[in-house]
């Protein structure tokens, strides 16, 4: 409750992290022109936090994926533009209300083919050619067997493994 001093320090601010998601929120109320354009400091602007941006990916060990959304207006809105498919048969209407709104996926239940294929060749490229090698050859077998037929209590050492 914050009235008695104790030693666990509280959730600190990171003010490098602070900085990127204002200017962040900044960019992303210029783009959508929520903000003036003033075309002489926009350039001095935006070369800063590029600069800015790229201090920050090579100090951090963290890997960065910036994407920008194509954007359409719609009735004088900027509207992102998420997944174009071109002769798109349904239209889907705006919600009046601001509330939780969901939309019917004619995709679930159905297996997904990209997801497969991708799972097939990660698979295959970690085993790589190893698959037909897992198996011992005759020799090494018998060694095998030979050790798994030794009692529990007996120590192993390199001489059985020659056996």
């Amino acid at each position: 409750d914050g009235r008695i001093n104790g030693d666990t320090p509280g959730k600190l601010r990171d003010k490098e992290k602070e900085q990127s998601h204002r200017l962040a929120k900044l960019s992303k109320k210029y783009h959508s022109g929520k903000l003036p354009a003033v075309d002489w400091l926009d350039r001095l602007t935006f070369a800063e936090i590029e600069r800015i941006n790229q201090k920050d990916k090579t100090n951090s060990a963290k890997m960065f994926l910036n994407v920008e959304f194509p954007q359409i207006m719609d009735m004088d809105i900027p509207t992102s533009i998420v997944y174009f498919e071109q002769n798109g048969e349904t239209v889907v209407e705006p919600p009046e209300i601001n509330d939780l709104v969901t939309f019917h996926d004619p995709e679930i239940g159905i297996e997904n083919l990209v997801e497969k294929k991708h799972y097939k060749l990660a698979r295959s490229h970690r085993t790589g050619l190893m698959e037909r090698e897992l198996k011992p050859n005759p020799e090494t077998r018998n060694r095998i067997t030979a050790i798994l037929g030794y009692p529990t209590t007996q120590p192993l050492t390199s001489l059985y493994l020659m056996v």
